[in-house]
């Protein structure tokens, strides 16, 4: 299995919030009141490494979040 480099989760993170951005303020523009959302996608846990991954991108998210936000951030965990 190849490990993604240290850097790359919070590259794809920041271009997703930064879409997000652009998202909200086209709604406000068209006078849609939505909250503009992002979703990750974990990969299934096999081993450790899907941990790393995990903490990895909830410590960018809540270090990258103001505060009130950090208060909605949500994660929910879905088995299929």
């Amino acid at each position: 299995m190849q490990e993604l480099s240290g850097g790359s989760e919070e590259l794809v993170i920041d271009a997703a919030m930064e879409k997000r951005k652009e998202s909200a303020k086209a709604y406000e523009k068209e006078g849609v009141n939505v909250k503009a959302l992002v979703l990750i996608r974990l990969p299934d846990r096999k081993t450790s490494l899907e941990d790393r991954v995990k903490e990895r991108v909830e410590k960018i998210l809540k270090k990258n979040t103001k505060s009130q936000q950090k208060k909605e951030l949500g994660v929910t965990i879905l088995g299929w």
